[in-house]
């Protein structure tokens, strides 16, 4: 029961016509019941019953409590006898006079009626008077239901809805703002997961072809000079988040159904053409270091996602593949000339991002990683997984010295983390070392025995300020490889 309904000194007191069929004394006595139960609930309910005394007009009686203003609604008892009745199948209006007539109906506005549903015929069907045509009834008809729906009639009868309209508010800010370019992947998109859920034989080309419109249409963000560069990355950023998240829902898809090689192909030569964004485009004969930001931070951000996904869903054959594979491209955005790199050339730093945080003294450590960080919502990856692939790329890096740096920006908030990232934590078992070694091309135990030694003497070891990675604790060195 809603009692809070119930009127306090500031809400009228509502009052409510009963209109019903004299079908048999069992159903007379169910509309008293109800009547009753409205009045408990600070209804003023008008029933002939009550109000209607030896020598007054029935018929004139009931006409006024419909005309009424101070009646403000009106309820129908609708079951088989009203429906018949009120249609002139069965005896006529006329015989029975609490029942409203078509024309009474039709006088008034329709909003003050509420038909309640006592009975259903053999099929299902509410028995309705014809006049009520389509409109909301209230189902009473059912014991299991009968609560739920005396308390919808009630906040009809108050003017109490349950879902209340929300008042308006104002349009959106970003409606002023310069319109960002879209990369139109969605059709491409559902191509590619569809193939790859169903095993279609066409799912690599499938794939192929949502990142190929992925990057080619990365062309479309190419900042202009005059810019101002943070906002303009910001604001491409937003504008490729669908897209991203895209990206990222195909990356899960093929480490779910169709993790292979051959797919792994797919994303290393989709991470090398976001790489060949980041150069000085072909007849510009101006260019600064912060037009390529936008791709800059694209690429990465995209590598270190198809890394977690493959992490966590234990494909390292992948991770080693993304790991070990030159990337073909542009050597850096100044030189003029094409190579092959390590993965290393996929990160890159963003000017942008350095110029806003000392021009506005934010005093951060790192933009890159907040903005890492905050954009993880809503992928399926957590901020856990993508650190744990930031920490295997700067791992592989400094077992391998070859030249090699890797910035993992996002352990700037593993700094705090005082327990191991959860591969290596299963690692303890000698199998799962063995089989995340594929990723590293080592041996773990002695490799991260040399790396935590290292890093006590300050030797390639990430730092923030006065503040160093716990490389110790997140590769859990002391148990690698303990157990069986």
């Amino acid at each position: 029961m809603l009692h809070y309904l119930i009127p306090q000194r500031n809400m009228m007191t509502p009052r409510v016509f009963i209109s019903y069929s004299w079908s048999n004394e069992e159903h007379q006595n169910w509309v008293l019941s109800f009547s009753t139960e409205l009045v408990e609930s600070g209804v003023d309910v008008v029933l002939d019953k009550w109000d209607l005394r030896e020598g007054d007009d029935s018929i004139q009686f009931m006409e006024s409590m419909v005309t009424d203003e101070r009646v403000k609604k009106v309820l129908i008892i609708s079951d088989r006898t009203y429906a018949e009745k009120a249609d002139g199948r069965h005896g006529g209006v006329g015989t029975e006079t609490q029942i409203i007539s078509p024309r009474v109906f039709a006088q008034q506005d329709d909003r003050k009626f509420l038909a309640i549903v006592t009975s259903r015929d053999k099929d299902g069907d509410p028995y309705l008077p014809v006049f009520y045509g389509s409109r909301i009834y209230i189902d009473l008809s059912d014991a299991a239901t009968y609560s739920e729906n005396f308390d919808r009639i009630l906040r009809w009868i108050f003017d109490k809805p349950f879902h209340v309209k929300p008042k308006l508010g104002s349009p959106p800010s970003f409606l002023n703002d310069v319109t960002t370019p879209s990369l139109g992947t969605s059709s491409a998109y559902r191509r590619a997961v569809e193939s790859i859920k169903n095993g279609r034989p066409t799912a690599t080309g499938a794939i192929a072809d949502f990142f190929r419109t992925f990057s080619t249409s990365l062309d479309t963000f190419r900042s202009t000079s005059g810019d101002e560069q943070f906002d303009v990355l910001i604001a491409n950023l937003e504008a490729v988040l669908p897209a991203r998240n895209e990206a990222i829902q195909v990356f899960i898809a093929l480490a779910q159904y169709a993790s292979s090689l051959r797919n792994a192909e797919e994303i290393h030569r989709f991470i090398e053409s976001v790489i060949a964004y980041d150069t000085i485009p072909s007849g510009v004969m101006q260019y600064r270091e912060t037009d390529a930001d936008f791709f800059k931070f694209v690429m990465h951000e995209l590598f270190l996602y198809a890394l977690a996904v493959f992490i966590k869903f234990e494909k390292f054959d992948v991770v080693q593949l993304l790991l070990t594979k030159l990337y073909y491209g542009p050597i850096s955005m100044q030189i003029q000339r094409q190579g092959t790199e390590s993965y290393s050339r996929i990160w890159q730093p963003l000017k942008s991002l350095e110029i806003r945080n000392q021009k506005l003294q934010l005093r951060r450590l790192s933009l890159r990683a907040d903005l890492l960080i905050e954009r993880v919502t809503g992928t399926g990856i957590s901020t856990t997984d993508l650190m744990q692939a930031d920490f295997i790329a700067f791992l592989r890096a400094a077992f391998h010295k070859t030249g090699i740096r890797w910035h993992p920006e996002t352990l700037l908030y593993a700094l705090n983390k005082h327990d191991a990232f959860e591969v290596f934590a299963r690692a303890k078992s000698k199998t799962y070392c063995a089989q995340l070694e594929q990723i590293f091309g080592v041996s773990l135990p002695p490799a991260l025995a040399e790396v935590v030694a290292n890093a006590a003497e300050g030797r390639y070891v990430p730092r923030w300020d006065w503040q160093t990675l716990d490389i110790a604790v997140l590769a859990n060195a002391a148990d690698i490889g303990r157990l069986p």
